[in-house]
């Protein structure tokens, strides 16, 4: 128990999403003519697509600060779970509105 490593993994995991967020505003609030110049919606895919990318990030480095072992298990645990929800409401999200054209074509 002594031997146990400092908390770096877990507390960068826990970060992951808000700084994915931050950047996703900066991103679909002043992107437009860089990085689109069609509908202002292209704004929210060009938000939410950082975001989502720091929060997988975030679940690797959850991950990694599990297998360490680090300090501070329950930071690890909320970081997982706080990683873990947007890529999995937009997962279900997208395999919704699939099975949904599927079925009515």
């Amino acid at each position: 128990m002594a031997d146990q490593r400092p908390p770096f993994w877990n507390l960068v995991s826990l970060a992951m999403p808000f700084v994915g967020f931050g950047i996703g505003f900066l991103i679909g609030v002043f992107g437009q003519g860089i990085l689109w110049s069609g509908h202002p919606m292209d704004g929210i895919f060009w938000g939410v697509l950082p975001w989502t990318i720091f929060c997988v990030l975030g679940f690797v480095a959850a991950i990694v600060a599990k297998r360490r072992q680090e300090r501070m298990p329950r930071v690890t645990i909320a970081a997982m779970i706080l990683n873990a929800a947007l890529p999995v409401l937009l997962l279900y999200s997208g395999i919704t509105a699939l099975l949904g054209w599927l079925e009515n074509g």
